[in-house]
Formats: C-alpha cells, structure tokens, sequence
C-alpha cells in the first residue's frame, strides 16, 4: 500500500545522446509525458508517469519508467538525438489531443513544401533553415517537427485550428493551400453558398435526428499569413466543397472572379447540363479573346451537385445572366431529365441559318402514332456553334 511509484520502483536506465542536448531533452520528454498524464483517471495511473532527469556531464538521460513507456521513450530518442542541419532550426514534439498525427503530418508537408517553393526565387536554392521536416510517433499520436522559429509560430497556429473536436462521429478538418486565390474571398464564397442551403437535401426529414442534421454542418476558417483554408465538415460535404477550391484556385485568373451562384434545376440533369454548358462558355471565351475583347472574357467554371440537381457556377455578373439566360431555354418544359446536351461548332455554314432549317426539319418529322421526343436547338452567333438538347436517339 505504502510502497513506491511502478516508475520509481522500476529499473533506472541510462541513455547517452550523441547528438541533442541533455538538458533540452529532457524538459521536452518531460512536458510530453506530463500532458500525457494528465488525462489520467486515477490517481495509481498518476504515479506511473516516468521520472526523467538529464546529467550534464555526461549528457545523458536518467530514466525510471514502466516497460510501456520507456517502449516509447526509446523509439522517440531515436528521432530526437540526431544532428541538426543548422543551428536556427529547431526539434519539438508536439503531441495532439483531438485529430491524428498521421493524417496532420502530410498536410503540414505539403504546405510548407509549396511555401517552400514559392518563397525561392526562380534559379535559387532554397534556404536550408526555410525547410521543414515533420515526423509522427505513432505511440504518443505526436508530431516531430524540425523548423525554424519562424515555421514552428506558423505551424503551432494551425494546430490550434486544426487539433479540435470534431463537429460529429465522421467529421473531418483538413488544410487547403490557396496559390492564386485569396482564402478569406474564397471562404466567403463558400458561407454564403452554405447559406443559401447548399447542403439542405434530406434535412426535412431529419430534422428529428440531431446527428444528421450535424453531419450537414459545415465550418470554415482562415489562416491570414500562410492563406490557407481550414474546413471542417462530412465526408459527403467534402466532394462539393473540394471541387469548388480546386476550380477557383486552379488559374489566376480566378483572382478577378468574385462570386458564386447556384442554379438549381427543375428538369434536365445537372451532370449531363455542365459539361456542355462550360465547352460552350469555354470556346466562347476563347473567340472574345481572339476579337481582342479581355473585359468580357473572365474565366467561368460550372460545377454540378448531383444531390441537389443544382448548378454551381463561378464567374462575372455579366456572365451569371448568359448562364441563367441559358438554363431557361436548356431547362424548359420539353426538357426531360433523359436528354443529353451537345455543342457542335460550325465551320462553313452560319449557326442561326442552320438551327432554323433544323428545327423546321425536325416539326415536320413522322413518328407514326408515337410521341415525338423534344429537340432544343440554341443558336450563337459569336462562336458560330448549336448548343443541342435531345434524347439519345
């Protein structure tokens, strides 16, 4: 009853580091294992927390810890106790307590990698003490970081934002580095899209049951200095939310773009409408740009919510009304979810000659007692080409 602590009645042990500094060391391992602990539940759980002392002359470790953690100091000295490849860079573990270290680990990678990148100028070498290496043990869901003082600030802040409690049992937070967009734009995009109710099929019925109605909860936050995007969300809500990010951010152009609207159709299918929508506007574009027209050629993107039946589309308030002027002769009441949409360019003969002899052509067809399947035809002149909505046969 009365007798000593498991880690002060175990075996003490000694490790000689090569390359850290003792005292450091020691005071890392002993923070690490103290937040360790402090989740304990009972107070004999307590008294196993491993007693870690440095000895300066031999820069050395002392160490009285039960089997289970002297396991993991070992395979954290392994990590620890290495050469540093200049002295302005730093070693930390930092443990989490909500989120996992290996999933934390490769994003903080690929973030600094492409600020990495886009910190050295063209034809440079990138500065040593710039790099950041990150590791994760496995044991203690922990990160080990090297970095300077400078990227440890900027990486301690988004662990912050991105070591919390999920929302709900399959909720996510994950990172998105923005190259060409502003992140603070971007998320204001996307609240007022969740807004609108972006993510409402299905909450009718599940207004009764409070984790579905979490599942639709979306949370979205910015980190100024690295511009990233830090989202929170359900897996379903991440397809929506990835390929907007992608899209926006995949040309600089974007950067001139500043909203967002949906169209939710009543009749023709969304994935099938997209495509053909944004191989129109493309190769519109593309002739406004060959006349010399750059105001009016700003990039579009035209993204389907097949759940919704809805189209995200992202561009100019001159090209909102093209789009919408679009969708009342592509979704009308002849349109039937089956047809599927085409654009043909024409080469020699004139788009609106031919879409008038093609629509009479096609009035005039026998279909013997059968009913006759609706053709839309969409003449424009700019880009000489028939925008063509019909069944597949």
């Amino acid at each position: 009853m009365d007798g000593a602590s498991p880690a002060l009645g175990g075996q003490v042990q000694l490790y000689p580091l090569k390359e850290a500094n003792a005292g450091s060391i020691s005071q890392t391992l002993t923070n690490l294992f103290n937040q360790r602990y402090q989740a304990a539940r009972t107070p004999d759980v307590q008294r196993q927390r491993p007693v870690i002392l440095p000895d300066v002359r031999t820069n050395s470790l002392l160490v009285a810890a039960n089997a289970d953690d002297t396991k993991i100091l070992k395979s954290l000295l392994t990590r620890l106790d290495v050469k540093l490849r200049d002295p302005a860079v730093r070693l930390v573990v930092i443990p989490l307590k909500h989120n996992d270290a290996g999933a934390i680990a490769p994003m903080i990678r690929s973030l600094f990698q492409a600020r990495l990148v886009s910190m050295t100028p063209p034809g440079q070498t990138p500065s040593p003490q710039d790099r950041v290496d990150v590791a994760v043990d496995s044991l203690t869901n922990a990160l080990i970081i090297s970095a300077s003082k400078e990227n440890l600030d900027l990486i301690n802040g988004l662990l912050k934002k991105v070591d919390v409690e999920p929302p709900t049992e399959t909720g996510i937070v994950r990172l998105y580095p923005l190259i060409n967009c502003d992140a603070q734009r971007i998320s204001g995009m996307l609240r007022s899209l969740i807004s609108q109710g972006l993510y409402k099929p299905g909450l009718i019925a599940a207004q009764g049951n409070q984790a579905l109605v979490a599942r639709e909860r979306v949370a979205i936050e910015v980190d100024v200095r690295t511009n990233v995007l830090i989202v929170s969300a359900s897996k379903e809500n991440f397809a929506v939310i990835e390929q907007i990010i992608k899209t926006i951010d995949s040309t600089k152009d974007f950067g001139v773009l500043g909203n967002i609207r949906m169209f939710t159709l009543k009749r023709a299918d969304a994935t099938r409408l997209a495509p053909t929508l944004q191989q129109f506007f493309n190769a519109k574009r593309t002739a406004e740009q060959a006349t010399g027209a750059s105001g009016r050629s700003l990039p579009l993107s035209i993204i389907p919510d097949a759940r919704t039946n809805t189209l995200l589309v992202a561009g100019s308030p001159e090209s909102f009304r093209a789009v919408e002027a679009m969708i009342e002769k592509l979704d009308g009441e002849q349109i039937v979810a089956a047809n599927v949409f085409r654009v043909f360019v024409l080469k020699q003969a004139t788009a609106a000659g031919l879409q008038q002899t093609l629509t009479t052509l096609l009035n005039q067809r026998v279909t013997r007692g059968a009913q006759r399947d609706p053709v839309t035809i969409i003449a424009d002149s700019r880009t000489n080409s028939l925008i063509v909505g019909a069944s597949p046969e």
